[in-house]
């Protein structure tokens, strides 16, 4: 059985509250001894004579205030030894670092913990439903980063580009969390937060591609929090609250459909139109207080559905089942009025459609092709970029492509050249092998040629669609009151116009009784 281990007894609240009363007292030239700071404990912060004791014994036993014998040197106490704490000086200050966190992951709070074997996290024994009655304890955040990488299907640079989106949404919330440090007191950051992590941090790690699974992304993000809650910095926990709450949302669209997560980040042109692999049904759903309106199911919800609608914003609502009927419905029944943004929604669902035709051509066309060159087309049409293609191995493909070549072969080398002449079977057979080995080695270099020049034009396209998204990511979009194209001339409070066509027809059909714009 697993047995706690004595980490930090004091927190970092406390700790910093003691040390703020320590330099308090010698502000007023005066030895700051056990009375003097459970006066100014109880006065600031409420808290007792016997609880300030334990705590300063607590902060002591940690190392981050050092209890010496004072000499007093004014009024009755002049020459007379008492107890006094100081802090230490730079040269004493001895944190011990060894391989695992001072505080509770859970809990965040000092004591006596479990530590993990595979991590450097450790945890009360009431803060963890793990089992640690055996040799070993592993903890719940080792195991899920366990079963994430084997459920992972991605390709590690597919992964960590999606998360790249991730983060750049993360950070452009939580200003605060870009790089997270105690003010004015930078050097003492390493002696409360064992591991650093910010999302400048998270960020460096994805751009490296060392990401193997979104657990470990998720697990980071916990990190952030659990150092927030440590530092008991004003503002820094709610703020770290918000940004989890925002990555978990994040990690479970990636989960739910990654082409629509990476579609609708990058947004290449007709990017809604591009169906997904398997790709999502296709509806009619009403909102309340709206028509029907052509939509994909993205979700189902306890009987609801998670459905993304197509026009204008694409936006996203949660219907219920008896608001739903199939696409094949005639429009005749759902007595649809045919607005200009309804006509653009059915305009981008035909294209939709269209797409998903061709792509069930292609694929009934090639039958047997292998699903690398299937997903390579897919992205050709800007789906997800699988790159499935690019880093198969090349061994596999050059055999596949080796065997039905010389199978058809084969028969012709069996033949003598001449009539009179014969061979035994040993000399076809060596002859097969040095043939088998030229083809298999002019393939295989044939291959390598083509998997590195892939690899590159992927990596390229990917940087360039990241650098444009995060330039963009600013930029504030006004939409046509008419068309919903995007406007560039504003009228009045809550109306634009693409142009001065659009403008005038809205303006004379109905804008000019409501129009708020100073004559």
């Amino acid at each position: 059985m697993v047995q706690p281990v004595k980490r930090r007894q004091s927190s970092c609240a406390v700790t910093k509250r003691l040390i703020e009363g320590i330099n308090y007292i010698r502000a007023q030239k005066q030895i700051p001894n056990l009375e003097r700071l459970s006066r100014y404990m109880q006065r600031e912060y409420g808290t007792s004579y016997t609880e300030c004791r334990r705590q300063l014994d607590q902060t002591v036993a940690d190392g981050f205030i050092i209890e010496y014998t004072a000499v007093g040197f004014k009024g009755q106490r002049t020459g007379l030894e008492q107890e006094g704490y100081r802090l230490p000086a730079d040269e004493e200050v001895d944190i011990e670092r060894d391989d695992h966190d001072w505080f509770c992951f859970e809990c965040h709070g000092p004591g006596d913990m479990l530590l993990c074997s595979e991590c450097i996290r450790a945890y009360h024994t009431n803060c963890t439903k793990e089992d640690y009655s055996g040799p070993k304890f592993v903890c719940a955040v080792c195991k899920e980063i366990e079963a994430g990488k084997r459920k992972n299907k991605m390709k590690k640079k597919m992964l960590n580009t999606l998360l790249s989106y991730t983060i750049l949404r993360l950070k452009e919330k939580t200003r605060e969390l870009h790089k997270i440090s105690i003010k004015g007191e930078e050097e003492n950051y390493a002696r409360y937060v064992y591991q650093r992590m910010d999302l400048n941090a998270m960020e460096i790690k994805v751009q490296a591609s060392r990401y193997k699974c979104m657990e470990e992304f998720y697990a980071d993000a916990r990190t952030i929090l659990h150092n927030c809650v440590i530092l008991r910095e004003r503002g820094l926990t709610e703020l770290a609250h918000v940004m989890l709450r925002d990555c978990k949302y994040d990690l479970d669209e990636i989960n739910l459909c990654p082409n629509c997560y990476y579609m609708s980040n990058a947004k290449p042109e007709q990017w809604f139109c591009q169906p997904c692999n398997p790709p999502h049904d296709l509806v009619y759903a009403k909102l309340k207080g709206f028509g029907y309106w052509p939509a994909k199911v993205i979700n189902e919800v306890d009987g609801k559905m998670d459905v993304r609608f197509f026009g204008g914003w694409h936006q996203r609502a949660v219907i219920p089942a008896e608001y739903i009927r199939p696409i094949t419905t005639n429009l005749q029944t759902l007595k649809i009025k045919r607005t200009a943004g309804f006509n653009k929604a059915c305009k981008e669902l035909k294209v939709h459609q269209q797409l998903l035709d061709e792509r069930e051509r292609e694929l009934k066309e090639q039958g047997s092709v292998p699903r690398q060159a299937v997903d390579n087309d897919d992205d050709d049409k800007g789906g997800v970029p699988d790159e499935s293609f690019v880093v198969t191995s090349s061994e596999d493909k050059v055999t596949q492509v080796t065997k039905r070549q010389l199978s058809d072969q084969f028969r012709l080398w069996r033949k003598p050249r001449h009539k009179n002449e014969s061979a035994s079977d040993a000399d076809w057979q060596a002859r097969l092998e040095k043939k088998t080995a030229d083809v298999t080695e002019r393939l295989k270099k044939q291959f390598d040629e083509e998997k590195e020049k892939a690899l590159k034009e992927l990596t390229d396209r990917l940087k360039k669609d990241f650098e444009e998204d995060k330039q963009a990511a600013t930029k504030k979009k006004q939409w046509c009151y008419n068309c919903e194209e995007e406007a560039m001339y504003h009228c009045c409070w809550n109306t634009s116009y693409c142009s001065v066509r659009c403008q005038q027809e809205h303006w004379h059909k109905e804008h000019k009784r409501v129009c708020r714009r100073k004559r």
